[in-house]
């Protein structure tokens, strides 16, 4: 896997930024670590109180930040100074975003007759026969 090194063009920044908010992101090690080590903690205090065990939180938490000196954590001093290739070279479109695409399309497809055949569009916009059970 190639990786792109600081310092990030403005483009690679937009880029990189839109996939940490589209895609799975980077995050801080250092803050998933303090905040893993004061979950386990919290939840050992209940359980040693007898009380319900607190919830516990995941997620996206302390999402690194590109710049173009690198990834920067918002919540403390961690950086990172690379990216891997694909994350610079958007557009990166949520999954959400892709699948009302996709069903947008797919409501403007019509069924067509060509030949007394029926014909559906193809994902490839071709026609394609209709297959049905005989």
């Amino acid at each position: 896997m190639t990786t792109i090194q600081a310092p990030f063009t403005p483009e690679q920044v937009e880029s990189l930024n839109l996939w940490q908010q589209n895609r799975q992101p980077f995050t801080c090690g250092v803050c998933r670590d303090r905040d893993t080590e004061a979950q386990v903690a919290a939840i050992e205090a209940a359980k040693a109180a007898g009380r319900p065990e607190p919830q516990w939180k995941s997620g996206p938490q302390h999402a690194l930040v590109a710049t173009p000196d690198g990834w920067v954590c918002e919540t403390c001093d961690y950086t990172q100074d690379w990216a891997h290739d694909f994350m610079a070279t958007g557009p990166h479109r949520s999954l959400s975003e892709i699948l009302h695409e996709l069903a947008d399309a797919r409501r403007e497809a019509r069924p067509v007759t060509e030949f007394g055949t029926r014909m559906t569009p193809g994902l490839d916009g071709d026609r394609m026969p209709e297959i049905t059970p005989t």
